[in-house]
């Protein structure tokens, strides 16, 4: 299945040049040398990219777009940046279905004050901080859990005069369940 979705990752960014509405621009199925066999399907339309694979485990689904993914429980898009990238991830294979999302932007203001907002806003919500760097000012790094098992972790780096940021999300309440960008 791995392979599977290697080959779906590299197909999604290429979709963007495509123009076509509500379109299957590829299909087809693989063998990963081990045994597994599963089919793919990659699809474009106006609210973005996305990409299903199914095995005889499960299926996977890969979306790509402005609201494909939202912020995680208890947490907002940071005051004033922009979203530039969102990605979410369903695994339903039956048993313990896992969902993630990734999620992009860009702000104005430094890593520091991004990762001080993260922290504060995170702590309110009920995660608990398990890691935390910042340095210098000039990049920030933080992971934290919730009680119910989800959990984030934040990259902040300098990009210009502002600061470019990923955050990528996983477990219930992720902000894979569903679309929407700023909650």
């Amino acid at each position: 299945m791995i392979r599977g979705i290697s080959l779906a990752l590299l197909l999604l960014p290429a979709l963007g040049a495509c123009g076509r509405k509500d379109h299957e621009v590829a299909r087809g199925s693989f063998d990963d040398g081990a045994g597994e066999r599963g089919s793919y399907s990659v699809t474009h339309s106006d609210n973005g990219r996305s990409v299903v694979i199914r095995t005889d485990k499960g299926i996977a689904t890969i979306q790509s777009g402005a609201d494909a993914a939202r912020m995680p429980a208890g947490l907002i898009l940071y005051p004033g940046a922009t979203l530039t990238s969102s990605t979410a991830i369903r695994n339903d294979n039956g048993n313990d279905g896992r969902s993630s999302a990734v999620l992009s932007f860009a702000s104005a203001d430094p890593p520091g004050k991004i990762a001080e907002f993260y922290k504060t806003t995170a702590l309110r919500a009920g995660y608990r901080i398990e890691n935390e760097m910042v340095m210098g000012g000039t990049a920030a790094l933080l992971t934290a859990t919730n009680p119910n098992g989800a959990g984030f972790t934040l990259s902040i780096s300098p990009r210009g005069a502002g600061s470019e940021a990923t955050l990528i999300a996983s477990g219930s309440g992720s902000g894979a369940e569903g679309s929407g960008r700023k909650e």
